[in-house]
């Protein structure tokens, strides 16, 4: 199961300035240049719904069109699970 803290922490730990947060009906992502993308909603309405690398999946394609975002590579992302 996918949450804020998990995906938080997983961004923290790459060192980027980017997060997620709950809004109305959809999740959010702020921090770093996200206020310039032409959109920063993650739509999905439960987060426990996809998994913590398809959230990166879909930071890398919001920011696909700003010059200074530094795409994620998935394949070096580590420790995605859950902490139990």
């Amino acid at each position: 199961m996918t949450s804020v803290k998990q995906v938080n922490a997983v961004l923290k730990k790459m060192g980027r300035a980017e997060r997620i947060r709950r809004g109305r009906g959809y999740y959010y992502f702020f921090g770093g240049n996200t206020h310039t993308w032409y959109s920063s909603s993650l739509p999905v309405c439960w987060l426990d719904n996809i998994t913590t690398d398809e959230v990166l999946d879909e930071l890398n394609f919001l920011g696909k069109d700003d010059e200074t975002f530094k795409p994620i590579d998935l394949k070096k992302v580590v420790d995605t699970k859950p902490q139990v």
